[in-house]
């Protein structure tokens, strides 16, 4: 293991040493970066400290690159410094996921984290694309969808009825304000067919021009890889390096093709199992058996002890969700097992697994032995920094216990509801800046919370559905310590939160998907690959949702983009380019990384056993 995550570092390094920059035919406009104060919310939830290690600002970038004198976007990027002193002239930007989902309102500690090590050497530049999050630009909704989403809302609940998914009549809602909003920016004069990715691949050559850097490196992250790819097949000036996690290729289309990636991250699992003598003999057929279980659930769900039921769509759920996060990665193992006592009603490891926690790995710090015998000096010295470092890996775990335990105890301190709070705590811990998609259902299952019954049940199944580890243990305390009349009040504020006020500007991922996706992807053709799929059960609820989605593009633009756009990347050999995918990825099927390792010249493909939608992670 510790050799192999020497390889891929070195192979990190090797692809950042290496690199020669070839010129394109058009030069990126010119431009210039303005240093702004970091708005609000971008830093208040990470430990940086601005104009230090931190600095945020703008640059200014066309709509339409071909009328570089009208109208324009503000790009609003935020430059993480290298902690060298002597830090590499040519920075790491990374291209984030949506697209259009807004990255520097979710650039919390974790995200920092992410970039650490390549921080050691290199400014890590994080930017929102066109209409996402604070570069939306003309792109703005807010007004209609305050005016106009509740009765939208009301419309769509009584139009599905009550046996439609829980997400349905939030995502229905949502895309008749989009569809408003649509017509109304439209009638402005605003030109929505300018938000697709290769304008986006523009914006970025403009913003490392703008910010003075003649050499950069790409990292590019879900739908981050499908603009960095663009980029490639671009090959602004500068370019040197590019990196892409979890890949989305332009010649895939995505959402007819989407749900594979449910269907053979579970083939993945199984051959894990299959891989392992032991669990083979154990859990044999489990594809089969798994098809069958679903079967059974939608027959008669398994009724548990706290009123919640196990049903095909929550089975689903905890393969999809937990395989695909870090954070719930050590419950894969246990599927086998979640299988073989469901078929028998016994719900044991389900209740570990989703309520309990008892399954959590207990994480202990390495202890290193001084070695018997005579030992270089320098080698004993190595030896006893180890052991100090890991002494201080226990005692900042116990301060981050006793921070969290602090944290609490001002949440309870504070003056807001109980209800209140619940939900500055989801506000806090929900957001997954790599994953527009898993971004999607969760604000359309909450919004879909006003129309539940309003009990701690509910919030628990939502809570449960969407959080794991110390974020679940935290919203469950909180809702176990709420009466009725709280629930009650937050039912009733839970739909109008101005704290998911971002729903608003949710248009722009269907300008995206519906500028280059359509007709290259269609409810037909959708259907159509849901035929060969081999577990159906784990595929079926995602076909609903992009069928759905498609839906959406009826009031937008579509097909604005060439043909050509849709052509493999290949690239020339010249730009060293690393291809990261993780076998349970539950988004970007990990067929697609290898495919387009094989077709870039000169690609290094790395392949992550047991990890879900973003390697970095």
């Amino acid at each position: 293991m510790m050799r192999n995550r020497t390889l891929i570092i070195a192979a990190l390094a090797l692809l950042m040493i290496a690199g020669v920059s070839f010129a394109q035919d058009d030069a990126a406009p010119s431009s210039t970066a303005t240093t702004i104060a970091c708005p609000e919310g971008i830093i208040t939830n990470f430990s940086e400290t601005e104009g230090e290690t931190v600095e945020c600002g703008t640059v200014t970038v066309p709509v339409n690159y071909d009328e570089p004198d009208g109208a324009t976007i503000d790009l609003v990027y935020v430059n993480l410094k290298s902690r060298s002193l002597a830090p590499a002239a040519d920075p790491v930007i990374y291209l984030h996921g949506g697209p259009g989902s807004a990255e520097l309102s979710e650039l919390t500690l974790g995200v920092s984290e992410r970039f650490e090590t390549l921080r050691q050497r290199r400014d890590v530049i994080v930017f929102d694309q066109r209409s996402a999050g604070y570069s939306f630009g003309e792109i703005e909704c807010k007004a209609i969808y305050d005016a106009a989403f509740d009765a939208a809302y009301a419309e769509a609940v009584e139009t599905l009825g009550p046996d439609a998914p829980s997400f349905a009549p939030g995502f229905v809602a949502a895309q008749q304000v989009y569809g408003d909003c649509a017509e109304a920016l439209t009638a402005e004069g605003v030109d929505l067919a300018q938000y697709n990715t290769i304008n986006n691949a523009r914006d970025v050559a403009t913003l490392a021009a703008a910010l003075g850097y003649d050499s950069y490196n790409l990292y590019g992250l879900s739908y981050g890889t499908r603009l960095g790819l663009e980029v490639l097949r671009q090959q602004p000036d500068g370019l040197r390096s590019l990196i892409i996690d979890s890949v989305m290729p332009p010649e895939i289309p995505f959402n007819d093709r989407m749900p594979q990636a449910n269907d053979e991250s579970f083939q993945n699992i199984y051959a894990m199992c299959q891989a392992d003598e032991a669990c083979a003999e154990a859990y044999p057929d489990l594809s089969e058996r798994l098809n069958a279980l679903f079967a059974e659930l939608d027959e008669e769900p398994i009724m548990l002890d706290n009123g919640l039921q196990i049903d095909s769509e929550s089975l689903a759920a905890l393969f999809i969700g937990q395989a695909n996060t870090p954070s719930g990665v050590f419950m894969v193992p246990y599927f086998p097992r979640v299988i073989h006592e469901l078929e028998q009603g016994v719900t044991d490891t389900w209740v570990a697994l989703t309520f309990t926690g008892s399954l959590v790995p207990q994480e202990t710090v390495a202890r290193f032995p001084t070695p018997d015998g005579d030992v270089p000096f320098s080698a004993n010295r190595l030896l006893s920094t180890a052991n100090d470092l890991a002494g201080q890996a226990e005692a900042l775990d116990e301060s981050a216990e006793q921070v969290a335990a602090q944290a609490m105890e001002m949440i309870d301190a504070s003056s807001e509801t109980p209800g209140d709070k619940f939900l500055d705590t989801v506000d806090e811990r929900w957001k997954s800046p790599f994953s527009a998609v898993e971004a999607t259902d969760f604000r359309t299952e909450y919004l879909s919370l006003p129309s539940q019954e309003p009990t701690a049940a509910t919030l628990e199944a939502f809570v449960n559905k969407h959080f794991s580890g110390a974020d679940a243990d935290i919203l469950l305390a909180q809702i176990a310590g709420m009466a009725d009349e709280d629930i009650e009040l937050l039912f009733e504020n839970a739909r109008f939160n101005d704290r998911f006020h971002d729903l608003a500007n949710g248009i722009s991922h269907y300008l995206y998907f519906c500028n280059e996706g359509i007709p290259f992807n269609s409810v037909e053709g959708l259907r159509a690959n849901a035929e060969n799929y081999r577990v159906p059960g784990l595929t079926r609820l995602e076909v609903e949702k992009q069928a759905l989605f498609l839906e959406g593009c009826e009031r937008l633009p579509t097909g604005t983009l060439p043909e050509s756009f849709h052509d493999p990347v290949t690239g020339d050999g010249s730009i060293p380019v690393m291809v990261f995918g993780g076998t349970n990825d539950m988004q970007t099927a990990t067929s697609w990384a290898r495919q387009v390792a094989e077709d870039v010249a000169g690609a290094q493909y790395v392949e992550f056993p047991n990890a879900g939608h973003g390697a970095i992670d």
